[in-house]
């Protein structure tokens, strides 16, 4: 009887509804906050890639305030039993965190991992590098603005990513030393990264920081990773290497990109940076200087040297 069949669909939508609803109150008031489910989202950020594996599958842009539902409880506990490294959180805002587990894994006792937090909240994966220990070379001065430590971990520039492109953000850099100035520390390191993320170009062109031991070569502050030099930005945007590739904006100040420059300064200041030296450039007869460099300094019209890394830049944070 068609009646009878109506009714029946009728049952079966009414019984649909209910379960419905059960279903989305048991999410609010049951899953969504359950302690775990933060945990497992954000350790997406301090995991290592490498720790993969086809028992434990990949954890992939899961939402820390619980509005994904299902991951395999496999992925899951693999991420809870991951060895331990430590990661360097870099935040958008400018805020640097070096978190240091309880325990760390034997394989990364002497590798980096580095994050960075996105102003919409996606997390980028920017490598695991491995660290060279030197002596600070600074210990001998009296000068004390970059601590007391005896050791300085450098990272060697040339293993590091150099293009990435993800969630709207990008970068890409070289690395162009005649002086074997490929090394920056584990510090400036993360500074670096937030910087060419907060501008989103693709022709930095690092002239380098130090050299594998710490040292300066010709220069005289190039110390342990912490002063470096940049190329000034063209219009063209193009990225330079070589002999004689860097832009003199005292010669040719015209081919000079001047917002994309001071945006660049700007972020290199915002994340840590709190020194430049640089030169002016001269438009239509009139003489200008770019952001945080208030004077000429001989020998700084054809690159940007960037100084007095904030110390208090990077917070320790142990887990």
């Amino acid at each position: 009887m068609p009646y009878k069949r109506d009714h029946a669909l009728s049952m079966v939508d009414n019984v649909h509804e209910k379960t419905k609803s059960i279903w989305q109150l048991e999410k609010e008031q049951r899953i969504k906050p359950s302690l775990w489910w933060r945990e497992v989202a954000l350790s997406q950020a301090t995991q290592s890639s490498n720790n993969q594996t086809p028992q434990t599958p990949a954890l992939s842009n899961l939402s820390a305030d619980g509005k994904a539902w299902f991951i395999h409880p496999v992925s899951v506990m693999g991420r809870f039993i991951s060895p331990g490294i430590v990661t360097y959180h870099i935040y958008h805002d400018g805020k640097i965190e070096r978190h240091i587990p309880e325990n760390i894994n034997t394989e990364y006792k002497n590798k980096y991992k580095y994050v960075y937090h996105d102003k919409n909240s996606n997390f980028h994966q920017l490598g695991i590098y491995e660290f060279i220990i030197i002596k600070n070379k600074y210990l001998s001065r009296s000068d004390k603005r970059y601590g007391n430590t005896e050791y300085i971990h450098l990272i060697d520039l040339r293993e590091v990513t150099q293009k990435y492109e993800k969630y709207g953000l990008k970068y890409r850099f070289n690395v162009d030393s005649n002086q074997e100035r490929y090394f920056m520390n584990r510090d400036t390191l993360a500074s670096f990264f937030g910087a060419m993320l907060e501008v989103n170009f693709t022709d930095i062109s690092c002239n380098g920081f130090s050299t594998g031991k710490g040292e300066s070569g010709v220069s005289k502050s190039h110390k342990n990773g912490y002063h470096g030099d940049f190329k000034y930005l063209r219009k063209d945007k193009k990225l330079y290497k070589g002999e004689g590739s860097s832009l003199n904006i005292r010669l040719n100040p015209g081919e000079l990109d001047v917002d994309r420059q001071n945006q660049w300064i700007d972020a290199l200041y915002k994340f840590g940076w709190t020194n430049m030296l640089g030169w002016s450039y001269t438009l239509k007869g009139e003489k200008y200087f770019l952001n945080h460099i208030p004077k000429e300094t001989t020998n700084h019209d054809h690159h940007l040297h960037v100084e007095y890394y904030d110390m208090k830049k990077v917070k320790e944070i142990k887990e």
